[in-house]
């Protein structure tokens, strides 16, 4: 696609880190070593690379196995009423200028179901909204919803 000057428009810059770790909230859950982490991302959490790339290093932070406090379970959730995840981001992938930046943003979203099907400790989605399409794969990769 190209903007108003006749040339490609370019994926935006990553988020601050400040700003991307607003977008997955962890917190402990009443349950003993079970945190809860809430998708933040206004106004549907729609998977951008930001988000999921946040994702992948929330659940990495707290199922490493070299700290003392490990979750022993995972529930994952959206702070945003109505809605759970609006699915992939197709405007962001519509700005894309080369094959490469969407096998990128691909990639990262088949790391994400993997990552959370194939994790050490219990997922449980907390499904409180909307999960359209790319959401509903998120959620499928839990070991319960």
């Amino acid at each position: 696609m190209a903007n108003s000057e006749g040339s490609a428009r370019a994926v935006p810059p990553p988020l601050p880190s400040a700003e991307l770790k607003d977008l997955v909230v962890v917190s402990e859950s009443p349950l003993a070593r079970v945190c809860v982490m809430e998708l933040n991302s206004p106004k549907a959490n729609v998977l951008t690379a930001d988000l999921m790339t946040r994702l992948l290093a929330a659940v990495k932070d707290v199922c490493d196995p070299d700290s003392e406090q490990r979750a022993h379970g995972i529930i994952l959730t959206s702070k945003i009423p109505g809605i759970f995840s609006g699915g992939l981001d197709i405007k962001e992938m519509l700005r894309y200028s080369s094959q490469e930046q969407f096998l990128y943003n691909w990639n990262l979203f088949q790391s994400l179901f993997v990552t959370l099907h194939s994790l050490p400790v219990p997922l449980a989605v907390a499904i409180n909204g909307h999960a359209a399409a790319g959401g509903t794969v998120v959620a499928l990769g839990a070991d319960y919803q």
